[in-house]
């Protein structure tokens, strides 16, 4: 099963203002009208460690069409961003293209955000490879520099796990040997049916 919207998308939902640390997971917003906002949307991924990852999409980017992440953001909950006001446009969900031969590769070779991988020794109760988005550097609690662990989002899970209770998002060194499944796209939805 893979990660995604974590509670039902429903009118009510869609184009609600909300401040940004309310952002229920598997949703996509975009800031309300500031100086920095640019009209970029965002897929809010999950909180950890106290911080706040998106996935971010140019401007551009187009409804019910699977489109590539810019990047991944980062906000920490003492953020004063984490009181402004965002509206829900839309919800997501991730497509995975595999190939046929994955390649073993360190964390630290990836350098796009939409590389699906997997490791050795993990798998659901079917046998099957646990596949990870890799989104690229973490960073410490200590003034946020850049540190050797690498920020992944698990995309399937075990199926006995209840959604609801579940944080997708770890960190791995940079230096685990991984092996290249495939490509991570996102479908964006905006609107109501």
């Amino acid at each position: 099963m893979f990660h995604g919207c974590s509670i039902d998308v429903t009118p009510v939902t869609l184009g609600r203002t909300l401040p940004r640390r309310d952002v229920p997971v598997g949703h996509v917003f975009k800031y309300k009208s500031t100086a920095n906002s640019e009209g970029f949307m965002y897929a809010h991924l999950d909180k950890l460690n106290q911080i706040m990852y998106s996935l971010k999409f140019d401007k551009n980017a187009k409804s019910n069409i699977t489109a590539t992440p810019m990047t991944f953001t980062a906000t920490p909950d003492t953020s004063p961003r984490m009181n402004n006001e965002v509206e829900i446009v839309g919800y997501y969900n991730f497509t995975v293209s595999l190939q046929k031969v994955p390649e073993v590769v360190p964390l630290l070779s990836i350098t796009n955000a939409c590389t699906a991988v997997s490791f050795k020794s993990d798998f659901d109760e079917n046998d099957y490879p646990h596949i990870y988005l890799v989104l690229g550097e973490t960073s410490s609690r200590s003034a946020y520099p850049v540190s050797e662990d690498r920020l992944i989002l698990k995309l399937t899970k075990n199926l006995m796990i209840d959604k609801t209770k579940w944080c997708a998002l770890s960190s791995v060194h940079e230096n685990t040997m991984s092996a290249v499944r495939g490509t991570v796209g996102v479908n964006i939805y905006e609107g109501g049916e």
